[in-house]
């Protein structure tokens, strides 16, 4: 392996969730093993140490193999940015970072994604071979992390249901349900 290139991915997105409950997902470890480079079924392991200088680690086994995600945070300031290392050990050794500026917009909030890529080249590679692996990896990356952001809208739209049902769960009066009745009352089964 030879030099790497940089190059840089932006990514809008808008979330019906409130900025708070998405820098929850970024941060909080039975969140992130939800949708963050793994799922439930396949998660081994999520850590996070949500301060500057705490890292995060995510475990993930598929395919007959382990896949690591770590990170170190450098910048929190909740809810409205994150900025933290981010690295793939089973890709290379590049370390991007990235960072998240979450604001309020509408009923919820607009997230902007920016990540500063390490891209390994080849020695000996033109201008114009260079200039198209810059391109494969940028539109590679923006494609994976938009069906990353799909499973985190998921991830927030089943918490904000789960949440509502609980709620109403909560408020309501059991008092007289029909397994509740009064004893006296025989039931024929």
């Amino acid at each position: 392996m030879g030099k790497s290139q940089n190059a840089m991915l932006i990514i809008l997105r808008t979330f019906d969730e409130p900025p708070e409950k998405l820098f929850e997902a970024w941060i909080n470890p039975d969140i992130m093993k939800k949708w963050f480079f793994t799922s439930e079924l396949t998660n081994i392991y999520t850590s996070s140490e949500p301060k500057v200088g705490g890292a995060f680690e995510i475990l993930d086994f598929h395919d007959e193999e382990d896949y690591y995600v770590l990170g170190k945070y450098k910048e929190i300031d909740p809810p409205k940015k994150l900025r933290f290392t981010f690295k793939m050990p089973h890709i290379n050794e590049a370390e991007d970072v990235i960072e998240i500026q979450i604001k309020p917009y509408e009923s919820g909030c607009k997230m902007t994604f920016i990540q500063e890529i390490k891209i390994p080249t080849e020695v000996g590679l033109t201008e114009e071979e260079i200039e198209t692996k810059l391109k494969e990896y940028h539109d590679q990356t923006e494609e994976g992390w938009g069906y990353i952001f799909d499973k985190l809208s998921k991830v927030l739209k089943t918490m904000r249901e789960v949440s509502f049902y609980e709620k109403m769960l909560g408020q309501a009066d059991l008092s007289n349900d029909y397994f509740n009745r009064d004893s006296n009352h025989e039931r024929n089964f």
